[in-house]
């Protein structure tokens, strides 16, 4: 069954209001939602709650013209109780969702799963694109995106999550934290971007970059053999952790400290500038530039193409052991 349904071209407002969708139907939108959005619009609002037996949202077309299904939770809780919070799929188009939850908004699931974009079971005929906005709310549980669907995510004004992140587009993250993974398929362009005190804690795999502005991540980059991924840390940012056959590395007044290992098809540059620090190990990378206000300081004997010094430190005695570099 449906909690209630919102079909196209339609708005559907809820404050303060109490709904529950049970039981199993003709098609999979009938299988136990809170609310299913057939290419309308909803607003959740004023401490509502919203329960399906399966999942709490699902979000899907009607067809070309009814494309864009839009939902806000504000300050209310979504729960599917067996399955995912909020499901975005496909029916008769490509779509494009949008989801913001905001002011503390809730999303609860009984399978680990916040949101969920596209089906796992197989490839649908048409994809669906998903913007996720996370304002002033803390996420517990998984994004998940599956067969080429999209899905873009911001996390923005104190928010947090607390869940892996898989096969997402990209990943915004501005005076927020998130504690878990990000992984995304070899070759990637997904950019993840870090600003305003933000934090990420746990591994990134296989993104196309990363781009930190007054930010901290503790947690490894690792790339597949020949990524051309690009970090750049800036304003004092920090990066506690290992990074593995990244493209190249810009460090503008911030600091990394772990080892840098490149494999032999994969040669990175370094570019150390403005009073950063790298403290680590850094194995076969074909570049590294060092200014003389930045330095490296070497624990164990690390290898480079070439390395250029323009007034710049080597301190081989990081690990209180002279070290040596080849």
């Amino acid at each position: 069954g449906r909690g209630v349904n919102v079909s196209g071209g339609s708005t559907v407002t809820l404050t303060n209001t109490q709904v529950t969708g049970a039981g199993v139907g003709a098609t999979f939108a009938d299988n136990g939602y809170g609310l299913v959005i057939v290419g309308g619009a909803a607003l959740v609002e004023g401490a509502s709650a919203v329960t399906g037996s399966n999942g709490g949202v699902l979000m899907i077309d009607s067809g070309a013209a009814d494309a864009t299904p839009s939902f806000v939770l504000d300050n209310s809780t979504i729960t599917g109780t067996a399955g995912s919070g909020i499901v975005v799929r496909t029916l008769r188009s490509a779509s494009s969702a949008t989801v913001r939850l905001q002011n503390g908004a809730v999303v609860n699931s009984g399978n680990g799963v916040v949101v969920e974009v596209g089906e796992s079971s197989g490839a649908s005929a048409f994809q669906a694109a998903l913007d996720l906005t996370v304002d002033d709310s803390v996420l517990v549980g998984d994004v998940q995106v599956f067969n080429g669907n999209v899905a873009d995510v911001h996390l923005l004004n104190g928010s947090s999550v607390a869940g892996n992140m898989t096969n997402i587009n990209s990943l915004e993250i501005n005076a927020s934290s998130m504690s878990g993974n990000l992984n995304v398929p070899a070759g990637s362009t997904v950019a993840a971007t870090m600003a305003a005190n933000s934090t990420f804690t746990g591994n990134m795999s296989n993104i196309g970059s990363l781009t930190m502005d007054s930010s901290a991540m503790t947690g490894n980059v690792i790339e597949a053999s020949g990524s051309v991924a690009s970090i750049s840390l800036a304003n004092r940012s920090s990066l506690t952790g290992s990074l593995n056959n990244i493209g190249s590395l810009v460090l503008d007044n911030s600091d990394v400290t772990g080892d840098i290992t490149q494999d032999a098809s994969t040669p990175a540059t370094l570019n150390v500038l403005n009073t950063s620090r790298i403290t680590g190990t850094i194995t076969n990378v074909q570049s590294t530039t060092i200014d003389a206000s930045s330095s490296f300081n070497m624990v164990n004997d690390s290898s480079v193409g070439s390395l250029t010094l323009n007034g710049g430190t080597v301190n081989l005695r990081a690990a209180r052991s002279e070290g040596s570099f080849f």
